[in-house]
């Protein structure tokens, strides 16, 4: 939706806090819970507070235009699509979020978190067959594990691979949706596989060498922040909450292996 500002009629973003032209705010906080609401919400959606707003001049809807994330933008090929929206929810979590469609289907979100396992699959096999040509223009020996070989038994795992991300994806949206339950969230599965899958993006920060698992995981929290709160209505202490738990879980789980192995007498 694109809003017109109550104090100068400026055309502005809903997801601008402050009018552009003006600077004047277009939100408002929520008596109950603080919150930040449309300035003409009559009920929060985060905590269900029914107070009538204080500014009673109503903000003008103009236009509602389509929003939809690069990814389900099928103008464009699959690679632009896919790098494109992953710079829309890294760079800007809670606007993307804010914006995505939550009942377009299964397929673009399972789909999403399969384009990285597929594109570093063909950048392996490519890699494969160009260090095989080149060994073999040299004169050396290319067993059938290498070159074209190699490639073709990368690019026949696809169809396993994309099996296990599904299934992958799936189990972990179900472990996500009733914890969210749990929380208090109101969205649907299908909302909560579409965060998920979404935020399975942030993966690619693996490919920095070193630092790569820990940028991964503070973008994936990030992501699963921001989409949580946007498609479930769940406070900002309970969506980090939610966020955060696999981390601690995983660092709880870290540090017990750990203290178990230094507890072991050397031998």
């Amino acid at each position: 939706m694109i809003f017109r500002c109550p104090h100068c009629g400026a055309k502005a973003a809903p997801s601008t806090p402050d009018c552009p032209t003006c600077s004047q705010r277009m939100v408002r906080r929520c008596a109950a819970c603080a919150e930040e609401i449309a300035a003409t919400a009559t009920i929060c959606k985060y905590c269900g507070d029914g107070e009538r707003p204080e500014r009673r001049r109503e903000i003008e809807i103009i236009e509602k235009p389509a929003m939809r994330c690069a990814w389900e933008d099928l103008s464009k090929g699959v690679g632009r699509r896919w790098w494109g929206t992953w710079l829309q929810s890294n760079l800007c979590p809670r606007e993307f979020f804010r914006n995505l469609p939550v009942s377009t289907g299964h397929k673009w979100p399972l789909g999403f978190a399969y384009g990285f396992v597929a594109q570093v699959i063909v950048a392996v096999a490519l890699v494969a067959m160009g260090a095989g040509g080149l060994r073999a223009m040299r004169g050396e020996q290319v067993s059938f594990g290498e070159g074209l070989g190699g490639a073709g038994i990368l690019l026949a795992a696809i169809p396993a691979t994309f099996l296990a991300v599904a299934a992958g994806l799936y189990a972990a949206t179900l472990c996500w949706h009733l914890l969210l339950k749990v929380l208090g969230g109101r969205g649907a599965f299908q909302g909560t596989l579409r965060v998920v899958g979404y935020a399975s993006g942030a993966e690619a920060w693996n490919l920095i060498p070193y630092v790569g698992p820990i940028v991964a995981t503070i973008f994936r929290t990030l992501l699963h922040y921001h989409g949580f709160r946007e498609v479930h209505g769940l406070s900002k202490f309970r969506a980090f909450g939610a966020a955060i738990l696999p981390v601690l879980v995983a660092i709880g789980v870290g540090a017990a292996v750990v203290g178990i192995a230094l507890s072991q007498p050397l031998r």
